[in-house]
């Protein structure tokens, strides 16, 4: 069953993108977004259910928010599963997005 929660209803980052980004991976992107993170303050880990699929890559921490973010490569989207856990995180009251880009991280844990 597909999911009623779309892509488009959590991704956050730029639409336009740099050369170079396009040329990364999906963890090239996560491990530089990290580095930006943990250098501004935030906890990391990488997020991992065992037994689970589909769950989001990363959790943030700082000053009690709780942010889940999932990485894709520049043109890819989260998989329906993916899609289906962002759902249910959101619905629990969570800060779930996506991105694929350093400055998607930045967007979204710079709102602060």
């Amino acid at each position: 069953m597909k999911s009623e929660f779309k892509p488009a209803d959590y991704f956050r980052g730029p639409k336009e993108y740099i050369t170079a980004e396009r040329k990364l991976s999906e963890k090239q992107i996560e491990k530089k977004s990290v580095k930006w993170a943990r250098d501004h303050g935030w906890f990391s880990r990488k997020y991992k259910a065992p037994g689970q699929m589909g769950v989001q890559d990363r959790i943030f921490v700082k000053d009690c928010r709780v942010v889940f973010i999932e990485y894709k490569r520049v043109g890819n989207e989260p998989t329906d599963l993916q899609c289906d856990d962002a759902h249910q995180l959101y619905n629990a009251g969570g800060e779930v997005f996506w991105t694929n880009t350093i400055a998607g991280t930045q967007w979204i844990l710079g709102s602060m």
